[in-house]
């Protein structure tokens, strides 16, 4: 299994149409742990969520990376942009 993170620690500018659909994939994949710990935003400093991880059968991401993802618009790796689409096929 791989794990996902984002590929720079900074927003994109590229708007992805699917993004929702995204998001929602990665809220709704088996959660495989939970730490008692919540994550900062970057931006803001407050506490976010709990700490989870989730994966599906080829790749496993942190609830951060999807919240970066969501919030902030921080890129993913294409191939796991392209691994979700066809999850959701």
């Amino acid at each position: 299994m791989m794990a996902v993170r984002p590929v720079a620690m900074q927003p994109d500018t590229k708007v992805i149409p699917d993004k929702a659909a995204i998001v929602r994939y990665m809220k709704t994949r088996q959660k495989t742990a939970i730490a008692p710990k919540y994550f900062h935003d970057p931006v803001t400093d407050e506490p976010v969520a709990e700490l989870d991880w989730r994966e599906d059968k080829e790749y496993g991401w942190s609830a951060e990376t999807t919240y970066l993802f969501e919030t902030h618009n921080y890129p993913l790796p294409d191939e796991f942009l392209a691994h979700v689409r066809k999850m959701m096929q």
